[in-house]
């Protein structure tokens, strides 16, 4: 079963109807930066549940030793089938493996609902939620197995569920689910990062539904992101890279984890100058960086050469919990060390 508890657990600041506990801050590494992986869209195009490509993309991004991972959905081809799973769970037996702490999260994605008959959807998602468990985060958060958020080193993750209530290329959020998002995001967090598959700007080729749909995401979510001040949002769906910055937040399209992939259109698109985008398999770097206080993403494709980079500020008091931690232990050092001498000499 793929789930928090399974790959080990996060130390955080839990929100939970207003009430704000704060939990232990771990100590930065000795190179002061912490990692985490952010992708997405490792299904296969055939019965096989998962592409041939994980596998080896979960070994690439493994060298950078990340502390968390994020999944932005479509995890295998037909959610809905319980032989699927553990097949996902073989293609990325590699992280147990590396450490088996590191926390795996994802959002759920169209195919996580569909099963060998496309026609028959498993709709209640009884078989995704029998291989995942994020109930500790659900219940923390209020929401969901579906949609939940967590903290992790000063930063607010949402994860949420945009494939149901699709009208056409019209989408309404439920509203249990819009009710959830707009109390989350009130507890005023400094640094937000949203995550769900369908992406809020699509610049798909041949595939003008794939427009029509993320305007209708954008008219649904935009001016809420804008208000609370989102800061980076991560989609997945379409099996390509996007980065785009609109209103100050950064959306990025990261669907190349080995499902078959999808070319760019730019003309007669939301494509605008300064946007960034290829076709080709990748998976993004997400570095918080202690010492410049900001978050880093390099996107490495397949073949291990560096396709974008960019940097977010993170807001200055993120740091100050941490350099006391290291200044308070750094003193009791210092202190331990003259009683050392101090008794050497008294010897």
């Amino acid at each position: 079963m793929l789930s928090t508890a399974f790959v080990g657990s996060v130390d955080s600041t839990v929100v939970f109807r207003e009430e704000v506990v704060e939990a232990p801050l771990s100590l930065p590494p000795d190179d002061g930066v912490f990692t985490f992986i952010a992708y997405g869209d490792t299904r296969s195009s055939d019965e096989s549940s998962v592409s041939p490509l994980h596998e080896s993309i979960v070994n690439e991004y493994l060298q950078y030793d990340p502390e968390l991972i994020i999944h932005t959905g479509d995890l295998v081809l037909s959610g809905g089938e319980a032989y699927q799973w553990p097949l996902f769970e073989a293609s990325i037996s590699a992280v147990m493996d590396a450490d088996p702490e590191i926390p795996f999260y994802c959002c759920v994605g169209n195919h996580e609902w569909y099963t060998d008959d496309w026609n028959v959807q498993d709709t209640d998602y009884s078989t995704y939620l029998d291989y995942v468990d994020f109930s500790d985060e659900a219940e923390a958060s209020g929401g969901t197995e579906l949609y939940y958020s967590f903290d992790w080193q000063g930063m607010h993750f949402i994860m949420m569920n945009t494939v149901e209530e699709w009208d056409g290329d019209d989408y309404t959020c439920p509203t249990a689910q819009m009710d959830w998002l707009m109390n989350d995001l009130a507890g005023n967090y400094e640094f937000i990062v949203l995550s769900f598959h369908n992406p809020m700007y699509s610049v798909r080729a041949e595939r003008p539904d794939r427009w029509a749909q993320a305007e209708s995401l954008r008219d649904t979510f935009q001016d809420v992101f804008i208000e609370y001040g989102v800061d980076l949002v991560f989609n997945g769906h379409d099996h390509q890279y996007y980065r785009t910055v609109r209103d100050e937040i950064y959306y990025v399209v990261t669907g190349g984890g080995g499902a078959p992939l999808y070319q760019i259109e730019t003309e007669n698109t939301v494509w605008q100058v300064g946007d960034v985008g290829f076709s080709d398999y990748h998976y993004c770097v997400c570095s918080i960086n202690t010492v410049t206080n900001q978050l880093d993403i390099e996107v490495i494709k397949l073949d291990g050469t560096t396709a974008d980079t960019f940097s977010l500020q993170l807001p200055a008091g993120d740091l100050v919990p941490l350099i006391m931690t290291v200044v308070t232990i750094a003193g009791i050092a210092v202190v331990a060390l003259v009683l050392v001498l101090f008794i050497k000499k008294r010897r």
